[in-house]
């Protein structure tokens, strides 16, 4: 190799080298574990899972992050809230530029600081789990939309069918429709009364004379069969609307209670 040769090769790998140095501040993505999280201002301390190595093989934990704020899906009219606890695992982004005005302020602002990708500039977004740690969802609902909470479990079908229960036990019915209940529960109160009504009249037979016995009353018998076809109706209606699992005004789950 040539004098010259040699020059170059050294330009190249002292720039390379410096290149690589400068990228260990530069920082993009990262695994984390929450270390501990506040309810009230929505924000975790949060330790980086994975360690620097140095090119001599030095191995160097990154110091932990705090008062990262938790990216949950959320807009200003609606968002979905879910606690975090210490041991929890989320995945950490770095924004590009400082981000201390704009949290601040918000809306469009200038960040008048120089740093890039820093490690100060965290966003947590929960999840971005280990292997080891699959999400435990029943083979029932491998296909559904599943919402948990602890043991409590949701879980919507692509046919519309919503099923509550836990992860652990098998939940096969679907949620009551509160409308649908409600009316029908209406319906029955309504018919009900109006039977009630007729018995307490005392017009449900006809005398028809010294020594006969009481023969039915007409009226009072087509009133019967009427509220009675009413009441078969109703019922008919309720389970053909529950049918078509439309979840609306939901008072109450398959276990009951408000």
């Amino acid at each position: 190799m040539t004098e010259a040769n040699a020059t170059v090769a050294e330009f190249v790998k002292a720039v390379s080298n410096a290149i690589e140095r400068r990228l260990l501040d530069v920082h993009t993505s990262l695994p984390g574990v929450v270390d501990s999280f506040d309810p009230v201002t929505k924000t975790a301390d949060i330790q980086v899972a994975l360690k620097r190595e140095l090119t001599d093989g030095t191995e160097i934990q990154i110091p932990k992050l705090t008062n990262v704020p938790i990216m949950w899906p959320r807009t200003t009219s609606g968002g979905i809230y879910f606690p975090l606890a210490k041991g929890d695992y989320v995945t950490l982004f770095f924004i590009e530029r400082s981000t201390d005005a704009w949290r601040v302020r918000g809306g469009v602002v200038n960040p008048k600081d120089s740093r890039k990708f820093h490690l100060s500039d965290a966003f947590a977004y929960p999840g971005g789990y280990p292997d080891i740690a699959p999400m435990s969802v029943p083979i029932l609902d491998i296909g559904n939309f599943v919402i948990m909470n602890g043991d409590a479990m949701v879980s919507l079908a692509d046919d519309g069918t919503v099923k509550a229960g836990t992860t652990t036990g098998v939940h096969t019915e679907p949620a009551i429709l509160g409308n649908v209940l409600k009316d029908y529960l209406d319906t029955v109160n309504e018919k009900l009364d109006a039977i009630i009504d007729i018995m307490i009249a005392g017009t449900s037979g006809l005398t028809t004379g010294p020594g006969n016995s009481t023969a039915p009353n007409p009226a009072t018998a087509a009133a019967f069969t009427t509220h009675k076809a009413e009441l078969l109706a109703a019922k008919v209606l309720a389970l053909d609307t529950a049918a078509t699992n439309i979840l609306s005004e939901t008072l109450f789950t398959q276990k009951g209670g408000v």
